[in-house]
C-alpha cells in the first residue's frame, strides 16, 4: 500500500487478486478502477464461483445453504437475461430505471415469449442480489434495486379436478 512498493494479493485467483487490489486502493481513499469495472467483470460466474469472497461461500458462513439447483438457476438468469443487457455497462452508472425497464420486458430467451411475473421477478432479485454484493464492497453508493417495483404475478387459479378431467386421467 506504499507508493513504488510490490504487495502480494497473496491469490493465483485473478478476481480474489483484483479484488484485494481495489480493496487496498479504495481504503487509501486513492480510488480505484472499480469505480468503472463494467458489470459483467464483477458478476462473472457470480452464482457458480465457490471461493473465498464468492456469494455461496457467504451465504454457508452465515447458515444458510441451497443446493446446487440454486445457484445453477441463478447463474442462468444472469447468463441468459442480465448480462446481455449490462455486461458492459460501468456498475456504478446502473440506474433503478435500467434495471425496471430491462426485467418489465423480457422475453423468453427459448422461445421469445414474454416471461411470466413471478420470472421476472426473479430476475430482479437475482440482479439485486448481485448489486447488494456490489454495494457491500463499496463498489456503488447503494443498490439501485432496493428501489425498482416488482412485477405484478398473475398466478393461475388452481381448483379440484372436475369429473371429465378426473375420466381422461384415470380412465375405466
Amino acid at each position: 500500500s506504499r507508493p513504488g512498493v510490490w504487495e502480494s494479493a497473496k491469490t493465483r485467483d485473478l478476481y480474489e487478486a483484483e479484488e484485494y487490489a481495489n480493496s487496498i486502493l479504495l481504503n487509501s481513499g486513492r480510488g480505484g478502477y472499480c469505480e468503472h469495472m463494467p458489470f459483467g467483470k464483477f458478476a462473472e460466474k457470480f452464482f457458480i464461483r465457490a471461493d473465498e469472497n464468492s456469494y455461496r461461500k457467504k451465504l454457508e458462513a452465515f447458515g444458510k445453504e441451497f443446493d446446487d439447483a440454486y445457484f445453477r438457476a441463478m447463474q442462468g438468469r444472469l447468463d441468459n437475461y442480465i448480462m446481455p443487457r449490462f455486461k458492459d455497462v460501468p456498475i456504478n452508472m446502473i440506474t433503478t430505471l435500467e434495471i425496471e425497464n430491462m426485467y418489465s420486458r423480457l422475453v423468453s430467451c427459448f422461445n421469445g415469449k414474454p416471461l411470466s411475473g413471478d420470472t421476472k421477478n426473479k430476475v430482479r432479485e437475482c440482479m439485486s442480489i448481485i448489486m447488494q454484493d456490489a454495494f457491500v464492497k463499496k463498489l456503488i453508493d447503494r443498490n439501485p434495486c432496493e428501489g425498482s417495483m416488482r412485477v405484478k404475478e398473475h398466478r393461475k387459479k388452481r381448483d379440484i379436478l372436475t369429473l371429465e378431467e378426473l375420466s381422461r386421467l384415470f380412465p375405466e
